[in-house]
């Protein structure tokens, strides 16, 4: 965000935080809410493609950037600080607002709905609800943070619970707000506990009627289609979109296929806003006959047996499914004993959307999870061969 066109505003949190965001772009409000180790920044990459659309106002939540903060932490108190920036929004634009919450962001964003009714739409990205981190890791962080080791604390959080690639982590440092990241980093262990102890309960968004897009990367670890699949089945106005070749940061990787992705489903009519239907999109939505699905894994030290079995059984339940894969195969590195690449095909990209909307899933997947320290699932078509 340019700072020198930008419009910096404020507003009090209901315990009597402030809060401070920007504003910028023209047309309809759109509020934007980042993740952890991030502040208003954070939407650099994909900024511009929304100012022309929309008008875009970009918070720093609590204890970062330019807000204050307070002695206890909560995360409804998040969610209390999302309502007030939307309230004052609509106060001063006389209408209701569009919010986007990406990960920590979008569990905050969740809260917020439960706490105002002047939010039109909302576009959570991987909200991360319901679904517990690494175990050990926020011990893990606040010892680094202890130790004086903030970068240390950015990065771990983003390659473990957010299973951000080293290439794509490269391209964050190189941008101008990590900075901003390393300076938020005393807020992360106290995010990865509240996120960990959140208890996602249905029964307090049964109420809610307000169309939800949920995105979620098709790169990104099992977690998230869980956590994802868990809201959307909360949230009766939820509709789940693939962004097929993305993980946790499409708004860096793909960031016309996000802004595309956003602005629509905000343009949409209401019919097609709220859906129930799990579509799979790519830049180019192609589609093709050979697909497959490939997943990469690093299995637990002397958990590679135990493993072997899990994707056997996995494998059964896919051929349970009404169009199930073809025959799969996994190998196993003779280099690295550990390293496990397990590929299928299926007959179209329909079957495989199936598959990913199908409510047991993300537990089956889980189950795989469960003998792995890392585990990355993707969607590819053939291109050549030779």
């Amino acid at each position: 965000m340019d700072v020198q066109t930008a419009t910096r505003l404020t507003t009090t949190s209901r315990d009597g935080t402030r809060i401070a965001y920007w504003r910028t772009g023209q047309g309809p409000a759109l509020l934007l809410v980042h993740g952890a180790t991030a502040d208003h920044s954070r939407w650099e990459t994909v900024l511009p493609r929304f100012e022309p659309h929309v008008t875009v106002y970009a918070m720093d939540r609590r204890g970062r950037g330019q807000s204050a903060d307070a002695a206890d932490y909560r995360i409804e108190e998040e969610g209390a600080d999302v309502a007030a920036v939307v309230e004052a929004v609509a106060d001063a634009t006389g209408g209701s607002v569009d919010v986007l919450g990406h990960s920590y962001g979008g569990l905050c964003v969740l809260e917020a709905m439960a706490q105002t009714d002047r939010i039109r739409r909302a576009v959570l990205y991987e909200a991360g609800a319901g679904v517990p981190t690494e175990r050990g890791l926020a011990d893990e962080l606040a010892a680094l943070l202890t130790d004086g080791r903030r970068e240390e604390v950015v990065i771990r959080l983003l390659t473990v619970a957010a299973g951000v690639p080293a290439d794509q982590l490269a391209r964050m440092r190189a941008l101008p707000s990590w900075p901003n990241r390393v300076a938020a980093a005393h807020t992360v262990v106290r995010e990865v506990r509240a996120h960990d102890a959140y208890r996602l309960r249905p029964e307090r968004f049964t109420a809610l009627t307000v169309p939800t897009l949920l995105l979620l990367g098709s790169d990104s670890p099992p977690p998230e289609a869980e956590s994802t699949a868990r809201v959307a089945a909360a949230l009766s106005g939820a509709r789940v979109v693939t962004l097929e070749g993305q993980g946790h940061v499409a708004m860096l990787t793909a960031p016309e296929l996000f802004r595309a992705e956003v602005l629509d489903f905000l343009r949409a009519a209401p019919r097609e806003a709220v859906s129930s239907k799990h579509e799979v999109r790519s830049g180019s939505d192609a589609r093709s006959d050979e697909v497959y699905t490939l997943g990469a894994w690093r299995v637990k030290d002397g958990k590679q047996g135990e493993f072997v079995e899990a994707w056997k059984e996995l494998g059964r339940f896919f051929r349970g499914l009404p169009h199930p894969p073809g025959k799969g195969t996994l190998v196993q590195s003779l280099d690295e004993p550990r390293q496990f690449y397990s590929f299928g095909p299926w007959r179209t990209l329909d079957d495989i959307r199936e598959m990913r909307s199908h409510p047991d899933t993300p537990r089956e997947i889980g189950k795989l999870m469960d003998f792995c320290e890392e585990g990355r699932p993707g969607t590819f078509r053939v291109v050549a061969t030779g």
